[in-house]
């Protein structure tokens, strides 16, 4: 008769010792698809930072380089205004340093994503 006892009372114990690990696995699941899920939107976020830099920095690139070839026509041209060339050329340096600080901005953003993308 005890032997009867223990063995139903360990029939009933042991479907809900089987279901805490299941449980405990699904929450554990859950957390680790939130986190993926998370690490995911970060990545997505950085990517359009980093395409949105890397086009500012074009379209800086490009200001630079006409205010450049501007300079460089003005100065070599016969009665070229030596001033509005040398303030053009003034203009594009500073273009430069922008273009600089961007691209820093950009490396930091890429490593970033790389150190991401690794975890």
């Amino acid at each position: 008769m005890m032997k009867a006892l223990l063995i139903a009372a360990l029939a009933l114990l042991a479907p809900l010792s089987q279901e805490v690990p299941i449980g405990v696995f699904a929450v554990s699941q859950g957390q680790k698809e939130r986190a993926e899920l998370k690490k995911q939107k970060s990545a997505t976020s950085l990517q359009t930072e980093i395409e949105s830099l890397a086009n500012l920095r074009d379209y800086y690139v490009a200001r630079m380089t006409r205010y450049r070839n501007r300079a460089a026509r003005i100065e070599f041209q016969e009665g070229g205004d030596l001033e509005l060339a040398k303030q053009l050329a003034q203009h594009a340096d500073q273009l430069e340093g922008v273009v600089k600080q961007i691209e820093m901005e950009l490396s930091r953003l890429e490593k970033q994503l790389e150190g991401l993308l690794k975890s």
